[in-house]
């Protein structure tokens, strides 16, 4: 099938992808190795192909033009796929030279074309010996014509003579040119002469077009000395942030390399399809700014297909991925002109739907033909994707959440959720107790999938869990996902990261804010509340839940009160342990201000509202009700989504106080301490083996038929599924549908026990689950509806 224009035109990616796969799954998923489509592939081909003679001047890739480098003559379009893989980006570069000589008629001129002007001109850089091997093979059977119809392949056959060779080179892109390469005699001396000749390519070449897919993998293995300081300059606007791990995958680093090189020769075009995160990440932030420094114009098509965060078609269709991955990826081209200044222009284009759908949109368009919308990136985040920032000023007239306490941590993250958290308490303390006999630490390993880490030991864990007589004290509850409290063993034998120095106050009588600081999918829903310890999942699927306390307790860590400072300015409330709020003096005195009302920091939380002064609880309840206005997060999408969300502060006493009595409601609901959660009409009708079952899709919603009700009752709504035969019945669709951080509420609850048999509690818990998520739409509403205009004032 060499040859066939269809997806897999090439079947020589069969000798290592499909092999590959197959042999060393794990060696392909950690290098990154996935064949590029045709249509990708041929769409940044021939738009690089386009740019050169719109933006250069040029005849195209096939430019047959020389410039004097030093004391060399080099031509001046050289190209260099630096992760070639099995060579597909340098085949379509042929590919496209060959047909313009075909369309001209000039097969008699095509052999010396290929000597000398095309072998010296396109190289290709490859990690690994197999798919350099196979880029070898295809490139010179290329040559050779077999991918051409039988009538045709005599004309434009081309014979290698002497030592004549692809340049394509087994070297790693990404490590330093070195100025010596040790020599290896024999076989081997053929890897001296790759890195030899490899080096002069990264080193003294004026490398013009640089195109590809360059592996993606966070965890990335190219350390060496020389990306590392590369990437100093795509990291420096980010120190602050915590994890920089994002910026280390291996599609940024070779995007930075290719970045360096383009702005070493001083112009040229750079065409990569990678993982799309880079468009809108808040930690790429000073890699994009260093992009629009260096580029003069910079298009993005983003392919979307994302997977990872659930990602659906504007029309709400299905979204396919152009790979057979699940991250979601994004054609850049970067054109350089040395001619320009200042900040690069930003065109931008989305292709939604499916695969094959965008395949054709890929085939019949290029840089040229595409829709482009222009976008303005501004400081400090220079999105490469559209954003609305035209109410920035108002937004940020609110206290941002982190601004508003003073103390806050991620939520805790054992490593091993699945030994370290538990439905039950006494199924987690059966698991931790086998950690203190005499079973072997192997047993122990392959019974629950125990490995070691970097900062824990299981042999550590157990020997400090056999000498500790109190060991059984460390079991507690934790919010694990929405609506979902656990057992949970809190010890630092078993958890990672426990957060101590925040969650240490959650162990006591307690209440926390949960929100996150960045949304990386979906629109802003990403909040809840607790009573007890928290995971870093609780209010998002993707993004680490952040804990706000709004107590402090004296045996806490004294620093963590306020700003540094070892006495907090609030009372101590001597009838709860001497407990200070966690609020900072700033945000109390604007609120004191705009209120004409002062803060009494122990106000019983059960005071009557409205009064003349207020407390911790309150203004709690007053930032939960503004976080579930449906227009608060409406209008503030974009913000919410780069973030922590602000708290705009009313200076209207009656409205204060309507939102704070719905505020506490919404807390009372999603505490489930409301009585209104036991006035639900959800049944569970039906006997059986109460068993989610572990196959079949479960749960299942089935919407529920009014047809023929004038005014239906609650029972015929929705059922809810556990099995065949079993379901909860009289559940709204609406109630079905909601969402808190990309969960869908009451679907998650149950699909985390597929295969476990519900008990009479689960069971009351899923209804009172219905009953909190029907009034919270109906509170949400309310909130609305109180707000007379926005900006709040």
């Amino acid at each position: 099938d060499f040859g066939k224009r269809t997806r897999q035109e090439d079947p020589t990616v069969h000798f290592y992808e499909t092999f590959l796969a197959a042999y060393d799954p794990a060696l392909r998923e950690r290098r990154g190795v996935y064949y590029t489509p045709t249509p990708v592939v041929s769409f940044i081909v021939r738009s690089v192909d386009a740019l050169l003679r719109s933006h250069f001047g040029l005849t195209g890739l096939g430019d047959t033009r020389a410039v004097k480098v030093g004391e060399q003559v080099l031509p001046k379009v050289l190209i260099l796929d630096p992760a070639t893989g099995t060579g597909t980006f340098p085949y379509a570069v042929i590919d496209l030279i060959r047909e313009q000589y075909m369309a001209r008629n000039n097969a008699g001129m095509w052999s010396g074309y290929v000597r000398e002007h095309l072998l010296p001109r396109i190289f290709g850089f490859e990690l690994l010996m197999a798919p350099y091997a196979v880029a070898h093979f295809k490139l010179a059977f290329q040559l050779a014509g077999h991918d051409l119809p039988e009538a045709q392949r005599a004309a434009w056959r081309y014979d290698f003579s002497g030592d004549e060779r692809l340049s394509v080179y087994l070297t790693n892109a990404l490590e330093s040119v070195e100025t010596e390469v040790a020599g290896l005699w024999g076989p081997l001396r053929i890897i001296t002469d790759e890195a030899r000749q490899a080096n002069r390519i990264k080193g003294d070449y004026p490398i013009m077009v640089i195109l590809g897919n360059p592996p993606y993998a966070v965890s990335s293995s190219n350390q060496g000395a020389h990306i590392t300081a590369l990437m100093d300059t795509y990291k420096s606007a980010a120190r602050g942030e915590r994890n920089l791990q994002p910026l280390s995958d291996d599609y940024i680093k070779f995007i930075r390399f290719a970045h360096d090189r383009i702005e070493r020769t001083g112009h040229g075009v750079l065409g990569f399809i990678t993982n799309h995160s880079y468009l809108s990440g808040l930690i790429h932030r000073g890699m994009r700014e260093e992009l629009l420094k260096s580029f003069d114009t910079i298009y993005i098509l983003n392919l979307h297909g994302n997977a990872l965060l659930g990602e659906t078609a504007p029309d709400g269709g299905k979204d396919e991925n152009v790979f057979d991955i699940r991250q979601g990826v994004a054609i850049a081209i970067f054109v350089k002109t040395g001619a320009g200044a200042g900040q690069g222009t930003v065109y931008h284009a989305d292709l939604w739907g499916k695969r094959e759908d965008k395949y054709r949109v890929l085939n019949e368009t290029d840089v040229e033909t595409m829709p482009w919308e222009k976008l303005n990136p501004v400081a400090p985040y220079y999105f490469f994707v559209p954003k609305d920032f035209s109410l920035q000023e108002e937004y940020e007239e609110g206290w941002k959440v982190d601004a508003v306490f003073c103390a806050a941590s991620n939520g805790i993250k054992t490593h091993r959720d699945h030994f370290a958290i538990g439905f039950n308490k006494h199924e987690l303390q059966q698991r931790i107790a086998s950690l203190r006999t005499s079973v072997s630490d192997e047993m122990l390993r392959e019974r629950y999938d125990l490995n070691d880490t970097r900062d824990w030991q299981l042999s550590a864990a157990r020997a400090a869990l056999k000498n500790d007589p109190e060991w059984e004290t460390a079991f507690a509850r934790c919010l694990y996902h929405p609506f979902d409290l656990r057992a949970i063993y809190y010890d630092k034998t078993v958890v990672e990261f426990a957060r101590h120095e925040v969650m240490q106050h959650m162990l006591k009588d307690n209440l926390a804010l949960l929100t996150v600081r960045r949304i990386r999918s979906g629109d802003y829903s990403h909040v809840g509340v607790s009573r007890t310890l928290v995971g870093k999942d609780a209010v998002s699927m993707l993004d680490s839940c952040v804990v706000f306390p709004i107590y402090l307790y004296p045996n806490g860590n004294p620093a963590m009160l306020l700003d540094g400072t070892e006495t907090s300015p609030w009372s101590p409330d001597p009838e709860h342990g001497n407990r200070v709020p966690n609020l900072a003096p700033q945000f109390v005195q604007a609120v004191e201000e705009k209120l004409g009302l002062p803060f009494a920091p122990i106000r019983p939380a059960s005071s009557q509202q409205p009064a003349s002064s207020f407390g911790p609880e309150d203004l709690l309840a007053y930032i939960y009700a503004i976080f579930h206005s449906p227009t608060y997060r409406e209008r503030y999408a974009e913000f919410l989504k780069i973030d922590f969300p602000r708290v705009p502060v009313t200076g209207d006493p009656a409205l204060f106080w309507y939102l704070v009595t719905l505020g506490r409601e919404l807390i009372a609901l999603h505490l489930l301490d409301s009585p209104a959660i036991h006035e639900s009409a959800v049944s569970f009708p039906i006997r059986g083996s109460d068993e989610v079952a572990p196959r079949g899709g479960y749960p299942k919603y089935t919407p529920p038929d009014l047809s023929g009700f004038e005014k239906p009752d609650r029972s015929q709504e929705g059922r809810v599924y556990i099995n065949k035969t079993q379901y909860f019945a009289g559940v709204p669709a609406a109630v079905w549908d909601f969402q808190i951080g990309g969960y869908q509420v009451l679907h998650k609850w149950l699909k985390d026990r597929r295969g476990r048999v519900l008990t009479h509690g689960d069971m009351a818990h899923y209804q009172h689950i219905v009953a909190a998520l029907g009034e919270t739409l109906r509170l949400m509403a309310e909130i609305d509806a109180a707000i007379p205009a926005w900006p709040v004032a």
